[in-house]
């Protein structure tokens, strides 16, 4: 799980099964420098559906490690703090992997995204990551229940205009999950 959990989409949010939890900075850290006296790493990818800002805030004790990484992250208002982008890059962020879904804030707040969702600050946001060096991609979801012609141009139109902040893109069709709230309120309203 990540620290919101709250995404109508999302099938891990909604396991019981599996419940978020986190190292801290000083034991992600002894961990790499283990890492990399032992085996010689020297790039990582942070497998975590989205690594929070609070977290992100402390990278910085990273820099010394003299790493590349790499991480998923969800568009929260702490990130348009530039400092916050220049500390993680400093830190050795090459790379960040959002959770963009759709360039309508309507939608978005369907969907229970939470975090940033009008389109100036996620702009920001990416202008302010890619400015700081780092590379941003993003995953989108098309079909979203609700979705009309509009939103999806809302999307397009954003791509364009941001298109020289991001580095690549995932667009997925949107699945029904079960488990899912998205799921959960087709059955209610067969029932």
């Amino acid at each position: 799980k990540c620290y919101w959990s709250k995404c109508r989409f999302c099938g891990i949010s909604c396991l019981d099964t599996h419940s978020f939890s986190q190292l801290s900075m000083e034991q992600l850290y002894e961990m790499l420098r283990e890492n990399i006296e032992e085996n010689g790493v020297r790039h990582i990818q942070f497998c975590d559906y989205a690594m929070a800002p609070a977290f992100c805030t402390k990278t910085g004790m990273l820099e010394e490690l003299a790493i590349q990484w790499t991480a998923q992250c969800r568009f929260e208002k702490q990130f348009t703090d530039p400092n916050l982008l220049t500390t993680m890059s400093r830190a050795g962020c090459t790379a960040l992997s959002w959770g963009f879904e759709s360039g309508s804030s309507k939608l978005l707040k369907a969907c229970s995204k939470g975090g940033a969702v009008t389109a100036g600050a996620r702009a920001d946001i990416l202008r302010f990551s890619f400015q700081a060096g780092i590379s941003n991609h993003l995953f989108i979801i098309t079909g979203i229940p609700g979705e009309t012609e509009d939103d999806f141009r809302e999307t397009e139109q954003f791509l364009e205009a941001n298109s020289e902040y991001i580095c690549g893109l995932e667009v997925h069709p949107f699945q029904l999950v079960p488990g899912t709230s998205y799921y959960q309120g087709v059955f209610n309203r067969a029932e």
